[in-house]
């Protein structure tokens, strides 16, 4: 959670790295990394804010490259309750006549859904849980 918050700027962690673990400084490499392979993209492109978390149960905002090629969704789950109801996160800045494809899932989405309808998170197992959701245009 602590990584994907941090990637919403210049990557820095409110923490004394010499009260980590081994486990956790290897969690912050794999971090670090990740943020290398976005760090353009997070810099350069345009930011937006997909959520109030005043009265969301998440905290979510995006970047899109000035392209509209690419995206990189954060999202921050605040709550976690029984029975939640399905959350969508409605995106931004997307093309609406392209098509995106999900990196992890591969599933592919229409720019027009993701701005009208959204993407559907994952249920709710703990709170603050944290995902990113890298997208494509093909």
């Amino acid at each position: 959670t602590r990584g994907v918050a941090a990637m919403s700027g210049t990557f820095g962690y409110e923490l004394n790295p010499a009260l980590l673990n081994a486990k956790e400084k290897a969690e912050i490499r794999a971090q670090l990394a990740q943020y290398r392979e976005y760090q353009e993209l997070i810099r350069e492109g345009d930011y937006y804010r997909l959520s109030n978390p005043f009265q969301d149960n998440f905290a979510a905002w995006m970047v899109v490259s000035d392209d509209r090629s690419k995206a990189l969704v954060s999202v921050i789950r605040l709550t976690a309750e029984a029975n939640l109801p399905a959350a969508y996160v409605t995106l931004k800045g997307m093309e609406e006549d392209a098509f995106y494809r999900e990196k992890t899932t591969g599933k592919v989405y229409p720019g027009a859904a993701l701005m009208e309808a959204g993407i559907l998170l994952p249920a709710a197992v703990s709170e603050y849980e944290a995902y990113q959701i890298e997208l494509e245009r093909v």
